[in-house]
């Protein structure tokens, strides 16, 4: 079974100049607490992080972000190989509760309540005017946790 990773930038990893061109070997991996084959999740922590995560996402990949908080942004996706086939994310509550609680674990706002959390496929993001800004082309969904 292959193993679930999320990647963070890691601390001793710093990268002092905010150098987006090496940002992918700051990044440490960190097993998921639950078995889910082939998820990767990948986040940002600064501004140029997450417009470099969103710039390098494919269409299919799935997005997350706090609502109406600030927030680290994460992308999702499965490295599934030709013999697995398709994921059906859409309908696997499960990981996307597990995904929006290391987005709010990782945010200031880790100790609230009843924190909704977005969700969208990238093909519906744009990218704003501002480091770190998207704007959804249409409403996203969202869970509460």
């Amino acid at each position: 079974m292959v193993k679930s990773y999320y990647y963070i930038p890691s601390i001793s990893g710093n990268n002092p100049d905010n150098n987006p061109d090496k940002l992918i070997q700051y990044y440490k991996p960190k097993e998921l607490p639950i078995d889910v084959p082939y998820l990767i999740i990948k986040m940002g922590q600064s501004d140029i992080e997450n417009t470099k995560l969103v710039t390098e996402a494919s269409d299919k990949d799935w997005w997350f972000h706090l609502a109406d908080f600030p927030s680290a942004h994460a992308l999702t996706y499965f490295e599934l190989s030709k013999d697995v086939g398709d994921y059906d994310f859409v309908n696997d509550k499960l990981v996307k509760l597990l995904i929006a609680n290391i987005v709010k674990k990782h945010s200031k706002q880790k100790n609230m309540n009843d924190i909704k959390v977005l969700y969208c496929q990238k093909s519906n993001l744009h990218l704003g005017d501002k480091p770190g800004l998207v704007i959804l082309k249409k409403p996203a969904c969202s869970v509460t946790i």
